[in-house]
């Protein structure tokens, strides 16, 4: 079987408690897009707002 296709999406969003929700957003049309179901759609849901949420609270700005 051949490894799977390596994919990348990059988004900037504000410093802001909003960008865990717009990240969320924006992962759930990806992965509709690149036709990915199940289980690693709702962990990557989970996980995301998590990540950006921690970046936004822990971020050094100005360093």
């Amino acid at each position: 079987m051949p490894p799977p296709e390596i994919r990348e999406a990059t988004w900037q969003l504000p410093r802001t408690t909003r960008s865990a929700a717009r990240a969320r957003a924006l992962l759930r049309e990806l992965l509709v897009e690149w036709k990915v179901e199940g289980e690693v759609v709702d962990t990557a849901e989970l996980l995301l707002p998590e990540l950006v949420a921690n970046s936004v609270q822990h971020a050094f700005v100005g360093r």
